[in-house]
C-alpha cells in the first residue's frame, strides 16, 4: 500500500471566488511526446459552469491551461464533466455534457452529450506498424539463424583442426622416442615443433 503521507496534491488551477470544482481528472498522455491532459469542470454561479483543459509539457514539465470553455459563452448554459484527447492529426477532441446554443431542447432539461475538434494543439502522433515491425522482427531471427550455423560451423572446423592438431603431436612424440640423445639433438627441430603444437 502507498503511504499518503508522501503523497503531494497540486491544485490544477487557483480556484478562488468558484462556488464548486464538479469534477477532474487526467485524460490523455500524447503518444509520441509524452504531454499529459487534465480537465475540469468549476462552478462559478447557478448558470456558468466552465469546463478547462490543461496541459503538463513533458520534455519542460511547464503547465499550460490551454482551453477554457465557459459555460454563458460556448453554450446556452454550464459545462458538466468531459473528457478530452489528441486525435492523431493533433486536434484536440473533447466530448462533455452541456447545452448547446442554437439547438432545439430534446431532452427535459435541454443538456445533451456533444463533442467538438479544436485544431492544431498537439504534435501528430500515429501508431506503430504492426506489420512492419513483425517483419523486421523476423528478418532479425532469420539473421539470428544464419549466423548461428556460421558459428556452428567454425565450431566443427575447429574440432576438426584440434584433433589433427593432436595427431600431430602424438607423431612427433612417437618419432622423438625413437631417436637416439644425439639424434634427438641433431632434429631439434621436432621439439620445436612439438611445443609450438602444445602452444597452438
Amino acid at each position: 500500500m502507498i503511504d499518503s503521507s508522501t503523497i503531494e496534491w497540486v491544485p490544477l488551477a487557483d480556484y478562488h471566488g468558484a462556488n464548486h470544482v464538479l469534477g477532474a481528472g487526467c485524460c490523455f498522455i500524447h503518444p509520441a511526446n509524452g504531454n499529459q491532459y487534465f480537465w475540469d469542470c468549476t462552478q462559478w454561479d447557478g448558470a456558468r459552469q466552465d469546463l478547462n483543459i490543461y496541459r503538463l509539457i513533458a520534455k519542460t514539465n511547464a503547465w499550460e491551461h490551454i482551453v477554457k470553455l465557459e459555460g454563458t459563452v460556448n453554450a446556452e448554459r454550464g459545462f458538466e464533466r468531459g473528457q478530452v484527447q489528441i486525435g492523431q492529426g493533433g486536434a484536440l477532441i473533447v466530448g462533455t455534457t452541456m447545452i448547446p446554443k442554437g439547438m432545439p431542447h430534446v431532452t427535459t432539461q435541454g443538456f445533451q452529450g456533444v463533442r467538438c475538434r479544436i485544431p492544431r494543439i498537439d504534435d501528430p502522433w500515429s501508431m506503430p506498424d504492426v506489420t512492419a515491425i513483425t517483419a523486421q522482427l523476423a528478418a532479425l531471427q532469420e539473421q539470428l539463424t544464419a549466423q548461428a550455423e556460421q558459428l556452428d560451423a567454425m565450431r566443427r572446423i575447429v574440432e576438426v583442426q584440434a584433433r589433427r592438431l593432436d595427431d600431430l603431436e602424438a607423431l612427433v612424440d612417437r618419432v622423438a622416442a625413437g631417436l637416439s640423445f644425439e639424434q634427438s639433438d641433431d632434429l631439434a627441430w621436432l621439439h620445436t615443433a612439438r611445443a609450438l603444437l602444445r602452444d597452438a
